[in-house]
């Protein structure tokens, strides 16, 4: 109870401050170790406002590759529990699209600005060391399959740019995001859920009995 009360002090302080720090502040926020899990395994009226109003703030503040400030990065290189604050950003802003976005009925023209805020917590910038361990694992966890399907499942009623925010998750950042190529997986997966599959092989949308 009071843990949740302190989030939504944070989320007040939040909407007041200047919109240029907002972005900034709200990351510090979200790289607070298992914020998100403890959120959504929480009962109760606070926790779940606390979902609401970050992810109002989130919607707000939005993000863009590259354009993370100085004082953000080292920030966002500091030891928390043992694993650099840009892992457990990560991994709250992946559990909150789990857990909360994806289940809450949340308006369609928002499913692409959390996919921004994911690639843009996986950037490294051009001059950062190689992904971390910890880093690696919360990767790995974006590239698993029934990852991949709940996100196009949550872009099915979005639209081309809900489905072209899903590939550019994956393709769009290149090298600075620390993805690489996605794995076989994954590739299979977007492939033969996405109406171009549907085109190129018409039995996949038309199946035999």
């Amino acid at each position: 109870q009071e843990s949740a009360e302190l989030v939504l002090l944070c989320c007040a302080g939040l909407e007041s401050c200047d919109s240029a720090d907002r972005r900034d502040l709200l990351a510090c926020l979200l790289s607070a170790p298992r914020l998100a899990e403890f959120l959504c395994d929480s009962s109760g009226e606070l926790p779940r406002a606390c979902l609401h109003r970050i992810s109002a703030l989130a919607v707000a503040a939005g993000v863009s590759l590259g354009s993370r400030s100085p004082s953000l990065a080292r920030l966002l290189d500091e030891q928390l529990d043992g694993k650099p604050r840009q892992a457990w950003l990560l991994s709250n802003l992946l559990t909150l699209l789990e857990r909360f976005v994806l289940v809450s009925g949340g308006s369609q023209a928002d499913f692409p600005l959390w996919l921004e805020w994911i690639c843009w917590a996986k950037e490294r910038g051009p001059a950062r060391a190689p992904v971390s361990e910890h880093l690696g694992r919360q990767l790995e966890r974006m590239q698993g399959g029934s990852f991949v399907r709940a996100l196009l499942q949550g872009a099915a009623s979005g639209g081309p740019s809900a489905l072209l925010a899903v590939c550019r998750l994956y393709f769009g950042a290149g090298e600075e995001a620390g993805a690489g190529k996605p794995p076989a997986e994954v590739l299979q997966t977007l492939a033969f859920a996405t109406p171009f599959a549907a085109k190129v092989f018409p039995q996949l949308a038309d199946p035999a009995p």
